[in-house]
């Protein structure tokens, strides 16, 4: 068939992820025109910038997440949330079991 293989006919997060990081190389880096040499990539006129505040982002983004995990850490450990949310789906089927007599 002539769509076999193709990204752009089969559900897949490639075609996506390529357009996301060319959209965003797009917005820090240009290329110099084609016509002068030397050929350069450089930053954009407010490209440096964009790249530092992303930078910083990702940053306090992690030093949130850290922070989250360990407040939920301690809070499991006082009330054990994570071995009540995976025994649940276990008591679930035993008193789906309980309640039929032909299982």
């Amino acid at each position: 068939p002539i769509v076999e293989n193709s990204m752009f006919f089969h559900p897949n997060l490639l075609l996506p992820a390529l357009f996301i990081g060319y959209v965003a190389w797009n917005e820090i880096y240009e290329i110099t025109p084609l016509n002068e040499y030397p050929i350069q990539i450089q930053y954009k006129n407010e490209g440096e910038m964009k790249l530092e505040r992303l930078k910083d982002a990702v940053k306090s983004a992690a030093k949130k997440s850290e922070s989250q995990t360990a407040f939920l850490k301690e809070k499991d450990e006082e009330y054990g949330i994570t071995t009540k949310l995976f025994a649940a789906p276990g008591k679930a089927i035993e008193a789906a079991k309980s309640t039929y007599k032909y299982w």
